[in-house]
Protein backbone atom coordinates (compact mmCIF):
# COMPACT_ATOMS: atom_id res chain seq x y z
CA UNK A 1 0.00 0.00 0.00
CA UNK A 2 1.38 3.38 -0.99
CA UNK A 3 1.44 5.98 1.76
CA UNK A 4 -0.42 9.24 1.19
CA UNK A 5 1.87 12.23 1.76
CA UNK A 6 0.56 14.76 4.30
CA UNK A 7 1.99 18.01 5.57
CA UNK A 8 1.05 20.07 8.62
CA UNK A 9 0.35 23.76 8.17
CA UNK A 10 -0.69 26.45 10.62
CA UNK A 11 -4.28 27.34 9.70
CA UNK A 12 -6.16 30.28 11.16
CA UNK A 13 -9.64 29.23 12.27
CA UNK A 14 -12.67 31.58 12.38
CA UNK A 15 -12.12 31.93 16.14
CA UNK A 16 -8.78 33.59 15.32
CA UNK A 17 -6.86 30.64 16.74
CA UNK A 18 -4.10 28.98 14.74
CA UNK A 19 -4.00 25.18 14.70
CA UNK A 20 -1.78 22.68 12.92
CA UNK A 21 -3.86 21.14 10.16
CA UNK A 22 -2.87 18.20 8.00
CA UNK A 23 -2.97 18.98 4.29
CA UNK A 24 -3.17 16.40 1.54
CA UNK A 25 -3.36 16.41 -2.23
CA UNK A 26 -6.77 17.27 -3.66
CA UNK A 27 -6.94 13.73 -5.05
CA UNK A 28 -7.53 12.38 -1.52
CA UNK A 29 -9.98 15.02 -0.30
CA UNK A 30 -13.01 13.33 -1.84
CA UNK A 31 -12.24 10.08 -0.02
CA UNK A 32 -14.22 10.21 3.25
CA UNK A 33 -12.28 7.33 4.79
CA UNK A 34 -8.98 9.12 4.17
CA UNK A 35 -10.38 12.37 5.57
CA UNK A 36 -11.55 10.57 8.74
CA UNK A 37 -8.07 9.14 9.16
CA UNK A 38 -6.56 12.59 8.64
CA UNK A 39 -8.77 13.92 11.45
CA UNK A 40 -7.38 11.20 13.72
CA UNK A 41 -3.80 12.08 12.69
CA UNK A 42 -4.52 15.74 13.54
CA UNK A 43 -5.91 14.74 16.95
CA UNK A 44 -2.88 12.54 17.58
CA UNK A 45 -0.57 15.40 16.62
CA UNK A 46 -2.35 17.76 19.04
CA UNK A 47 -1.98 15.10 21.77
CA UNK A 48 1.70 14.68 20.86
CA UNK A 49 2.28 18.43 21.16
CA UNK A 50 0.67 18.54 24.58
CA UNK A 51 2.51 15.45 25.90
CA UNK A 52 5.89 16.62 24.62
CA UNK A 53 5.45 20.14 26.00
CA UNK A 54 4.67 18.65 29.43
CA UNK A 55 7.73 16.41 29.25
CA UNK A 56 9.86 19.38 28.17
CA UNK A 57 8.80 21.32 31.28
CA UNK A 58 9.91 18.40 33.45
CA UNK A 59 13.13 18.06 31.46
CA UNK A 60 14.03 21.67 32.20
CA UNK A 61 13.55 21.10 35.93
CA UNK A 62 15.86 18.11 36.16
CA UNK A 63 18.06 16.29 33.66
CA UNK A 64 16.56 12.82 33.23
CA UNK A 65 17.86 10.46 30.55
CA UNK A 66 14.68 8.36 30.65
CA UNK A 67 12.65 11.48 29.91
CA UNK A 68 14.79 12.05 26.80
CA UNK A 69 13.98 8.49 25.74
CA UNK A 70 10.26 9.05 26.41
CA UNK A 71 10.28 12.17 24.23
CA UNK A 72 11.87 10.20 21.41
CA UNK A 73 9.42 7.35 21.96
CA UNK A 74 6.37 9.63 21.81
CA UNK A 75 7.53 11.01 18.47
CA UNK A 76 8.56 7.59 17.17
CA UNK A 77 5.13 6.13 17.99
CA UNK A 78 3.33 9.09 16.40
CA UNK A 79 5.25 8.62 13.15
CA UNK A 80 4.58 4.86 13.24
CA UNK A 81 0.84 5.34 13.91
CA UNK A 82 0.66 7.89 11.10
CA UNK A 83 2.27 5.47 8.68
CA UNK A 84 0.05 2.62 9.92
CA UNK A 85 -2.94 4.85 9.09
CA UNK A 86 -1.58 5.08 5.53
CA UNK A 87 0.11 8.49 5.60
CA UNK A 88 3.66 9.69 5.17
CA UNK A 89 4.36 12.88 7.10
CA UNK A 90 6.47 15.13 4.93
CA UNK A 91 9.22 17.20 6.58
CA UNK A 92 9.00 15.23 9.85
CA UNK A 93 11.83 16.90 11.71
CA UNK A 94 10.93 20.39 10.47
CA UNK A 95 7.31 19.84 11.49
CA UNK A 96 8.37 19.02 15.04
CA UNK A 97 10.67 22.04 15.20
CA UNK A 98 8.02 24.36 13.76
CA UNK A 99 5.04 23.24 15.82
CA UNK A 100 6.53 22.00 19.09
CA UNK A 101 9.70 24.06 19.25
CA UNK A 102 13.36 23.22 19.77
CA UNK A 103 15.87 22.74 16.98
CA UNK A 104 15.91 20.18 14.21
CA UNK A 105 19.04 18.64 15.73
CA UNK A 106 17.15 18.21 19.03
CA UNK A 107 14.46 16.15 17.28
CA UNK A 108 16.91 14.24 15.13
CA UNK A 109 18.91 13.31 18.25
CA UNK A 110 15.85 12.14 20.15
CA UNK A 111 14.55 10.04 17.28
CA UNK A 112 17.97 8.52 16.67
CA UNK A 113 18.34 7.85 20.42
CA UNK A 114 14.95 6.11 20.54
CA UNK A 115 15.75 4.06 17.44
CA UNK A 116 19.10 2.96 18.88
CA UNK A 117 17.50 2.13 22.24
CA UNK A 118 14.18 0.41 21.49
CA UNK A 119 13.33 -0.05 25.18
CA UNK A 120 13.64 2.20 28.18
CA UNK A 121 15.63 -0.53 29.93
CA UNK A 122 18.35 -0.38 27.27
CA UNK A 123 19.23 3.17 28.33
CA UNK A 124 21.88 3.61 31.00
CA UNK A 125 20.84 6.06 33.68
CA UNK A 126 24.57 6.53 34.39
CA UNK A 127 25.19 8.27 31.07
CA UNK A 128 24.25 11.92 30.74
CA UNK A 129 22.28 13.18 27.73
CA UNK A 130 25.21 15.24 26.40
CA UNK A 131 27.25 12.02 26.23
CA UNK A 132 24.44 10.19 24.44
CA UNK A 133 24.32 13.03 21.90
CA UNK A 134 27.91 12.14 21.00
CA UNK A 135 27.25 8.40 21.11
CA UNK A 136 24.36 8.54 18.64
CA UNK A 137 26.75 9.89 16.03
CA UNK A 138 28.55 6.52 16.03
CA UNK A 139 27.07 4.24 13.39
CA UNK A 140 28.73 0.99 14.46
CA UNK A 141 26.54 -0.60 17.15
CA UNK A 142 29.34 -2.60 18.73
CA UNK A 143 31.71 0.37 18.99
CA UNK A 144 28.94 2.50 20.43
CA UNK A 145 28.03 -0.14 23.03
CA UNK A 146 31.70 -0.53 23.96
CA UNK A 147 32.02 3.23 24.44
CA UNK A 148 28.82 3.25 26.52
CA UNK A 149 30.39 0.66 28.83
CA UNK A 150 33.55 2.74 29.09
CA UNK A 151 31.47 5.76 30.09
CA UNK A 152 29.58 3.76 32.71
CA UNK A 153 32.89 2.38 34.05
CA UNK A 154 34.24 5.93 34.34
CA UNK A 155 36.97 5.47 31.72
CA UNK A 156 35.43 8.21 29.58
CA UNK A 157 34.16 11.22 31.49
CA UNK A 158 33.76 14.09 29.01
CA UNK A 159 32.36 14.51 25.51
CA UNK A 160 35.77 15.77 24.35
CA UNK A 161 37.32 12.41 25.32
CA UNK A 162 34.58 10.62 23.42
CA UNK A 163 35.07 12.83 20.35
CA UNK A 164 38.82 12.23 20.50
CA UNK A 165 38.31 8.45 20.64
CA UNK A 166 35.84 8.64 17.75
CA UNK A 167 38.26 10.67 15.63
CA UNK A 168 41.19 8.34 16.45
CA UNK A 169 39.09 5.34 15.41
CA UNK A 170 38.05 7.16 12.25
CA UNK A 171 41.69 7.92 11.47
CA UNK A 172 42.70 4.32 12.14
CA UNK A 173 39.95 3.05 9.83
CA UNK A 174 40.96 5.54 7.12
CA UNK A 175 44.62 4.52 7.44
CA UNK A 176 43.79 0.80 7.18
CA UNK A 177 41.67 1.46 4.07
CA UNK A 178 44.53 3.39 2.47
CA UNK A 179 47.06 0.68 3.31
CA UNK A 180 44.92 -2.17 2.02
Amino acid sequence: MALIPIEFRNVKYPSGEYKPTAGVSIAYVSNKEAMDKIDIVEQNFAKLQMNIQNKMKNLRKKENIVLHWEIGDEVYRFFKETEDAGFLLEFKISTLADFIGMSRSFWYSHLKFRTMHPTKDSVSKNIAWFMYVELIKIQDDEKRKDLELQIVDGKIKRPTELRLLKSKEGLSEARSEILS
